[in-house]
């Protein structure tokens, strides 16, 4: 019936989903445009998108500007509705000139969240971070 396809679109996700710095909120780190950069200082970097995400397999991947790094070490960790989900500690960076993903991690989620929430923590070093990808599996 065409409602059991609406109710199927609505609750399934979008195959990709970008958030840039403006879908994000700054910690200690700047916005600049659609950038959150760390400008030097050790902490919460960024959290958001504090969106609602259906049940699903997913791959979250945070992209930065890998030619304005500082060496250092960040840490990330997924959240839904404020209980973890996943997590990647002590990701090394150096600069580098060519455009990789500064992180690639996957998590599932066996029902829907009100509130998924992704927190960056810079140990060391600098970053500028421009989206953040979310892959639908």
């Amino acid at each position: 019936t065409v409602k059991a396809v609406l109710d199927e679109l609505v609750t399934s996700p979008e195959p990709q989903t970008y958030y840039c710095g403006y879908d994000l909120t700054a910690g200690l780190g700047q916005s600049v445009g659609p950038l959150i950069k760390s400008r030097g200082r050790q902490g919460l970097l960024f959290s958001g998108p504090h969106k609602v995400l259906p049940p699903g397999r997913y791959v979250l991947e945070i992209w930065d500007r890998p030619a304005e790094r500082i060496a250092g070490c960040c840490s990330v960790r997924v959240y839904g509705d404020g209980d973890a989900i996943a997590a990647q500690n002590e990701i090394d960076f150096s600069p580098a000139s060519d455009q990789q993903a500064l992180l690639r991690l996957s998590f599932e989620l066996p029902a829907q969240v009100g509130d998924f929430d992704v927190q960056c923590r810079l140990t060391a070093g600098e970053i500028s971070v421009e989206r953040l990808v979310l892959i639908a599996q």
